[in-house]
């Protein structure tokens, strides 16, 4: 067995190592009381550009294929994180055309300027804008849960805004992902027709009349994975990844058809209202099974694109993501502020103050889960096509710094206004927004 693997031995060793330096790293950042999702890019751009550890890094093709399969199986889990409630909750907390528009205007048109002005082209000024203007679910509930802030009167804005997000994101990262279709113009067009086509479809399965065909899905998905731990959890990246094959087949955008069908998953909730068997699936399906295969996943993406960057790129990507991170962490926080402005407070409430508004600003300051897919993405594309490796360098660069910012903040600040919270029981899935 030992003589006739297929892997080397130094490929599995440094794995190995690799590996225990991520969770070492993650038990580090939970003692800080700091969310431990850039752990595993950190870790991977240190193997990276240290010389001395470059023995550790895995075979390149060993890194590309383990990076792209985390990638489809984040997706489809990010997908899944809010259902049709959600998007209720949201919209009747806040407008969603205005908080559109001021995302838009506040946090992707700057992403993609700075893109262009920093020379990654149109694709790669697109992919940025979606970089700086989705900020984290799971970083930002996570330091609300820790900080027990679910409670605070500006929270139902920090929610809601995410939950708009992500919703565009559905019609956002199909189309954004087949830019970097590899090819000529004709295979991209044809990449950006079947995201189109596939992005109208879920609309309609979405939105349509009859949800009941989603509905059955999640319903026969949750039903054959029930029964053991690990069972839902792999029909769940079993569904993203042979979607993703399927996509690959007809040139269309992998990692936008795993999103889109997780958004189709969670939304078959207008049918669980009256069927409880799709009720129960519904929930086991965006439930702690789907939250762990999400972290394992994002771990998975997150480390290989550390993997995956050159050491030559790092400096000036340090460089450039600095800047980066300034601009769009005070469009983030401007974002934050606004929203929890435009809150409408309840009879005999205060309106949330200048504390609360700068408070959600900063929650909805780390990148996550979207942005590291992104960064991935061109990673994976790069040296044949898209924008190259140096965007790629910049994505990591903004995750880390923006998802550690918080905690930087937080500490000189710890006596003050920041830490004012109304305590309220800890959940792994908040309710959603505008609840309470």
């Amino acid at each position: 067995m030992f003589g006739t693997g297929s892997l080397a031995a130094a490929t599995l060793f440094g794995l190995g190592v690799v590996l225990v330096a991520v969770g070492a790293g993650a038990r580090l950042a939970a003692r800080a009381r700091v969310h431990p999702f850039p752990v595993p890019l950190v870790v991977g751009l240190v193997v990276a550009a240290v010389g001395p550890l470059h023995p550790l890094r895995p075979d390149p093709a060993v890194t590309r294929a383990g990076t792209e399969i985390a990638v489809v199986v984040l997706l489809i889990c990010v997908g899944l994180n809010h259902g049709a409630a959600d998007r209720r909750a949201a919209a009747a907390t806040l407008p969603v055309r205005h908080l559109l528009a001021a995302d838009a205007v506040l946090n992707f048109g700057p992403g993609a300027l700075f893109g262009l002005v920093a020379g990654v082209g149109f694709t790669g000024a697109v992919l940025l804008g979606g970089v700086t203007a989705s900020s984290s679910w799971a970083v930002a509930t996570g330091l609300l849960d820790r900080e027990r802030r679910f409670g605070n009167r500006e929270t139902p804005a920090v929610l809601a805004a995410l939950v708009t997000e992500h919703t565009a994101t559905a019609a956002y990262l199909p189309l954004a992902a087949a830019l970097l279709a590899p090819g000529g113009g004709v295979a991209r067009a044809t990449a950006l027709l079947g995201s189109a086509a596939a992005v109208l479809a879920t609309a309609w399965l979405v939105l349509g009349p009859a949800p009941l065909g989603p509905s059955l899905f999640a319903a026969a998905a949750a039903r054959l994975g029930s029964g053991s731990p690990i069972g839902l959890p792999l029909v769940l990246a079993g569904i993203a990844l042979a979607l993703a094959g399927l996509a690959a087949a007809l040139g269309v955008a992998t990692a936008g058809v795993a999103y889109l069908a997780g958004v189709v998953l969670a939304s078959a909730e207008p049918a669980a209202a009256r069927t409880g068997r799709a009720a129960t699936a519904v929930e086991a399906l965006a439930g702690p099974a789907a939250g762990v295969l999400r972290d394992l996943s994002a771990a998975g993406a997150g480390l290989g694109l550390g993997l995956l960057i050159p050491a030559a790129k790092l400096p000036g990507a340090v460089a450039g993501g600095l800047l980066l991170a300034a601009l769009s962490g005070a469009t983030k926080v401007l974002t934050g502020w606004w929203a929890a402005g435009r809150l409408r407070p309840s009879a005999g409430a205060a309106p949330v103050g200048r504390a609360g508004r700068l408070r959600a600003g900063l929650t909805l300051l780390p990148r996550g889960e979207l942005a590291v897919a992104i960064g991935a993405l061109v990673a994976l594309s790069a040296p044949d096509h898209g924008p190259g490796t140096g965007l790629a360098a910049l994505v990591a660069v903004e995750v880390v710094l923006t998802t550690t910012a918080p905690a930087v903040v937080r500490g000189p600040l710890r006596p003050g206004w920041y830490r004012w919270a109304v305590p309220t029981p800890a959940a792994v899935r908040p309710e959603p927004p505008g609840a309470g």
